[in-house]
């Protein structure tokens, strides 16, 4: 009888081990406790039996099977700073993702059997079934938007994931993609003997939300409002990543927003920050460390969270914006790659992977057809002149496209013709409409903040009509951009403003390699550069590095497109009184996310683009 009354302690503690293990409250029984506490025996303190693993892959060994995990997870629109790989009795791997203060956030295990591993016996209101590859996962939570855990079965092995305060379906999704193997996310390092288009690696598209809705219906629905609740907590976490970019944000924009006084220049600050983020991935050594260095950042590690926290904040698909990035691979067959690379770009960088023969038609078209897809065709024709030849290595192609709605929009009726002071006088459509906002005065400029519903449009217009190209080069520019309010020496006022503003459509293609040779970028692009980290095959070097992008304003709102490709070859209050702010002479635009990423700059010398 004794034995037995152990056996059921022992199997009591072993519970409540797996519940708290997982942030899991243990359940406990009060008539229970109380004859345990009467008894005259003396109490057991059983360990813990979680064991902690340096490793997934020690883990794994130790379990005698694989687990494949996610490297981080975003849950309650937090990201996850750090992972804990434990093992229990030799059979059951966990694996625990706590945020930057140590609070855990996520619980996923994998055990042999058809247990329920969760260890939540909680009720809850919400139960129903999600589709995840080729397995059907049972989940449960307070609603459909707060999910608490998610148990199935495959192959012979149960799988659970809890989330300590709950988690988004969106967000549960990304990480049972990866655990059922439907993600695509293990990009295959061997040889490629197959010809384009196969696609080794696909990343998972920003989910469309509200589709086939109207942008009012949208902001009136749940949906929106608990999308909003999650999406306003990652802006907030990327907001805090801006002072980490913004000397970045300065010195390329001083580099590359050089002005002859009639060429129009743009530039997609995120999406070259993007692709050097890539290419800091696939090198080493000094290589890596000039490009971490333009980038602000000591580690990959410490990088790969930014642009994970950035990617979420700015990523979205929706009836009232859009801006949606997206990254690509494209291989020789003639080399092999390291997985660890590919991987470590397919999860923090969502890259799809395409490998073949890179000196064929059918390749170079798919690549073209690769960029204009994910930038609605906006730079077809710098994307059509992009080639990849037999001594591409490979293609590293980043992209950026932006739709978004000015909070004011204009009034067709009060767009007319008018005349913009360039280098020469030029006829263009203005656009006309009164409102209130803030205007900054700086040394040389004004500033207004221009609201979109997915950031800002800011217009910085100089006193002197020739004096566009010197606001780059002038700090207070960016102190505005920072925090307008707090700038030492911008006065700033509230009032109405009567805006007239061109309609513009401009674009540039830039080569980048001058440009990033002055700001200390050097080794990537000669026979020094270091591309250990991508393949031993033979030694690489970046022989072009281009950037094409383009902005377009109506009586709408804004759109935007912008690519970066890397060719990798071998060897205060104001009275109710109007302002005029006319914006009838060359000008800076910066256009900013939601948590204040420059997505697109540019200097406009001639609104038509001509």
């Amino acid at each position: 009888m004794k034995k037995k009354t152990m056996m059921k302690l022992m199997g009591i503690v072993t519970a409540a081990a797996l519940l708290a293990d997982c942030g899991i409250p243990a359940m406990t029984n009060a008539a229970e406790q109380t004859t345990q506490t009467t008894e005259a025996e003396p109490s057991t303190c059983l360990p813990n039996p979680f064991i902690d693993y340096a490793s997934l892959e020690e883990a794994e060994k130790e379990a005698g099977f694989t687990f494949d995990v996610p490297s981080s997870v975003t849950v309650g629109g937090k990201t996850s700073a750090s992972r804990q790989v434990q093992v229990m009795s030799g059979t059951m791997i966990q694996v625990l993702y706590m945020d930057a203060d140590g609070n855990e956030l996520l619980c996923l295990r994998k055990e042999a059997g058809s247990d329920d591993l969760s260890g939540d016996y909680n009720t809850y209101d919400y139960e129903g079934k999600l589709t995840a590859g080729d397995v059907t996962v049972s989940v449960r939570g307070a609603s459909k938007d707060l999910l608490s855990d998610a148990i199935w079965t495959k192959d012979g092995y149960s799988y659970s994931v809890y989330a300590v305060s709950g988690i988004s379906e969106t967000e549960l999704k990304e990480v049972l993609n990866t655990m059922t193997g439907d993600s695509g996310s293990k990009a295959t390092a061997s040889k490629a003997d197959t010809l384009l288009p196969l696609q080794v690696s696909a990343a998972k598209p920003v989910e469309t939300l509200g589709e086939g809705e109207d942008a009012f219906t949208f902001e009136m629905s749940d949906k929106y409002s608990n999308w909003l609740e999650q999406h306003s907590a990652v802006v907030t976490e990327s907001a805090k990543l801006q002072p980490i970019l913004s000397p970045f944000y300065q010195k390329t924009m001083q580099a590359f927003l050089t002005d002859d006084g009639k060429s129009n220049v743009v530039y997609s600050p995120l999406n070259v920050y993007i692709e050097l983020s890539m290419l800091a991935e696939c090198t080493d050594g000094q290589t890596r460390e000039q490009i971490l260095n333009l980038l602000g950042v000591e580690d990959t590690d410490t990088l790969e969270r930014m642009i994970n926290t950035l990617w979420t904040a700015s990523d979205r698909d929706d009836p009232i914006a859009k801006t949606l990035l997206a990254n690509s691979i494209w291989m020789s067959k003639n080399y092999t790659f390291n997985e660890d690379t590919l991987k470590t770009l397919a999860d923090w960088y969502h890259a799809s992977t395409f490998a073949g023969d890179l000196t064929s038609q059918e390749a170079n078209d798919s690549l073209h057809t690769w960029i204009n897809e994910n930038t609605n065709d906006l730079l077809k024709e710098q994307a059509d002149s992009l080639q990849m030849d037999d001594s591409t290595v490979m293609a590293l192609i980043s992209t950026l496209y932006l739709k978004t709605s000015w909070a004011d929009s204009f009034e067709e009726s009060n767009t007319y013709d008018d005349t913009f002071h360039a280098k020469t006088d030029l006829t263009v459509p203005m656009m006309h409409q009164s409102l209130h906002s803030d205007v900054y005065q700086g040394d040389g400029f004004r500033a207004l903040p221009m609201a979109v519903s997915s950031g800002t449009m800011w217009i910085f217009l100089p006193d002197e009509k020739d004096g566009a190209s010197s606001l780059v080069s002038n700090p207070e520019v960016y102190e505005v951009l920072t925090d307008g309010n707090n700038a030492s020496d911008v006065t700033s006022s509230y009032c109405r403003v009567d805006l007239s503003l061109p309609k513009f459509d401009v674009s540039s293609d830039l080569s980048l390699i001058d440009s990033l040779k002055g700001l200390g970028i050097t080794d990537v692009f000669g026979e020094n550069a270091d591309f250990g980290p991508l393949t031993k095959d033979t030694g690489c070097l970046v022989s072009e590095l281009e950037h094409a992008a383009r902005v377009k304003t109506d009586e709408d709102g804004v759109e935007a497109a912008a690519y970066t490709a890397a060719m990798v070859d071998a060897t205060a209050i104001m009275d109710e009184e109007s302002v005029d702010f006319n914006v009838d002479h060359p000008f800076l635009f910066v256009l900013t996310g939601e948590d204040g990423s420059v997505l697109f700059t540019g200097l406009v010398n001639n609104p038509n683009g001509d």
